[in-house]
């Protein structure tokens, strides 16, 4: 491809073949080689094609697992892309700003669609999501002003803050079994969606995630207080949760270890005991800021299972006076429990290998950290 070769700029790297960089005097349809110097084509770099604003079309290989950062961002006469069948992940604004591109066909290998990935893409009509994909990350189709249905397959497991906002024309939402979080924001602005079915999986939808104009069907999701804009719209048949049920108020995803806590809704009060399953997996660890902020949690027992604290956990729980850390528990991470004002005493575990900076920092009540091992 003697053509093509003269434009590009690449590098080998020991996974493969990355491309860094096109002339901007290239013009037309881009047909990226598979191979470049014997080694296969892994990667198109950051900003590789950015601005390039002759460009017509691109078809990425299949040997392509990464699309970088802005990789083709602001290539506003892109109408075509192909997107081969080994991409893993397209990363942040990879996309954003192409305004001519009107079809969009994503792999179910993909595993997530990073941040701003195809936002503010405002020709785009069609867009197609891949059974497989995982997550669909902060406002990767914001501001899509031309999408008028939007199909997310049940494998994508959480649909990020203003993933879908500000797509005016967007008419039809069809959520499919298995979709467990829809974050803050999701498909606020969305003037011409009127009603959306929540899936039975759903189990945690964030506040103001729609409009109040939507009128919003549930079966077993119970969102937090605003999570509908203050809509009366909403309908449920769900029968009403006990109180003592830690999971309804819990957000998580399952990871290749077990199961990760990612959030708490902010209307849970009082005693949390974290359970040690979620989905049938092991709960190993608390992620960054799940329950950070939470004033109204005043207790919080960790189970055995746990491994990791992670960063800013239980950062400015201000109302918290209890803490129980489980025997399994090796790292707590950095300001896992900073500004805890209300925390008398921990008693650390001889499992504990790590200690972040600042875990315990302005936790201006605590008297005695204890550790009861080695």
């Amino acid at each position: 491809m003697p053509d093509v070769l003269k434009y590009l700029r690449w590098e080998i790297t020991k996974r493969g073949a990355r491309i860094t960089g096109c002339d901007e005097k290239f013009k037309g349809a881009m047909e990226i080689p598979s191979r470049l110097d014997g080694a296969a084509v892994v990667e198109i770099g950051k900003e590789a094609f950015s601005k390039r604003h002759s460009l017509k079309s691109v078809a990425i290989p299949d040997s392509v697992e990464v699309v970088g950062e802005g990789a083709f961002a602001s290539c506003d006469e892109l109408e075509e892309l192909h997107l081969g069948a080994g991409i893993k992940r397209i990363e942040k604004g990879a996309f954003n700003s192409c305004s001519s591109l009107k079809t969009v066909e994503i792999p179910g290998t993909v595993e997530s669609v990073g941040k701003w990935a195809f936002s503010d893409c405002s020709e785009l009509e069609e867009l197609q999501l891949g059974a497989g994909i995982k997550k669909i990350e902060e406002g990767a189709f914001q501001s899509c002003s031309s999408l008028k249905t939007v199909e997310i397959p049940g494998t994508v497991e959480s649909v990020d803050e203003e993933a879908f906002k500000d797509c005016a024309g967007l008419e039809e939402l069809r959520l499919e079994e298995g979709i467990k979080t829809i974050e803050e924001d999701a498909f606020k602005d969305c003037s011409s969606l009127r009603r959306v079915v929540l899936p039975s999986t759903l189990k945690a939808l964030a506040r103001d995630a729609f409009d109040e104009s939507v009128d919003l069907v549930v079966d077993d999701a119970q969102p937090q207080d605003g999570a509908f804009g203050g809509s009366d719209s909403l309908k449920s048949d769900a029968s009403p949760k006990t109180t003592d049920d830690a999971s309804q108020y819990l957000r998580w995803e399952i990871t290749e270890r077990g199961a990760r806590i990612i959030g708490c809704d902010e209307e849970f009060e009082g005693a949390m005991e974290i359970p040690s399953r979620l989905d049938g997996a092991a709960v190993v660890e608390i992620g960054k800021e799940a329950f950070s902020g939470r004033h109204s949690l005043t207790s919080v027992a960790i189970p055995d299972s746990v491994e990791v604290v992670g960063e800013a956990a239980f950062a400015s729980c201000r109302g918290l006076e209890e803490l129980r850390l489980g025997t399994g528990i090796k790292t707590i991470e950095k300001e896992a429990f900073a500004k805890c004002v209300s925390l008398q005493s921990v008693v650390i575990p001889g499992s504990v290998e790590v200690v972040g900076m600042g875990a315990f920092k302005k936790c201006s009540g605590l008297r005695a950290t204890v550790g009861n091992g080695d």
